[in-house]
């Protein structure tokens, strides 16, 4: 009986000490995490930043260039993003697109 009570003994430290380790780790993990969020909005909003600019400097601008068109078509998907996040707002997304992130808005 004895050696049984030292067994379970051993087995419970050993699971305590795992689930140590795994609280430990999941604590790494969620900063992690949030570190890749704020990453990836910074991400967002320097591609944002990018584009306007593009929009600002571009005075012969084709709308119906293949490029041009997968651009909007991403950066419809950023903005929506940021404006989910709170980081921008509808008044915030350029005039071309305004119209697509709303779309996309309501139909989540």
């Amino acid at each position: 009986m004895a050696t049984t009570l030292g067994n379970l003994s051993k087995m419970l430290w050993e699971l305590k000490q795992t689930e140590r380790q795994l609280n430990e780790s999941n604590s790494q993990l969620q900063a992690k995490v949030i570190e890749n969020e704020e990453n990836l909005v910074f991400t967002m909003e320097a591609c944002t930043e990018l584009y306007e600019m593009l929009l600002c400097s571009a005075v012969n601008y084709s709308y119906e260039s293949e490029g041009v068109e997968k651009m909007s078509s991403a950066m419809v998907n950023i903005y929506v993003n940021l404006v989910k996040r709170g980081v921008k707002t509808l008044n915030d997304v350029p005039n071309n697109l305004r119209e697509e992130v709303e779309k996309a808005l309501n139909e989540e």
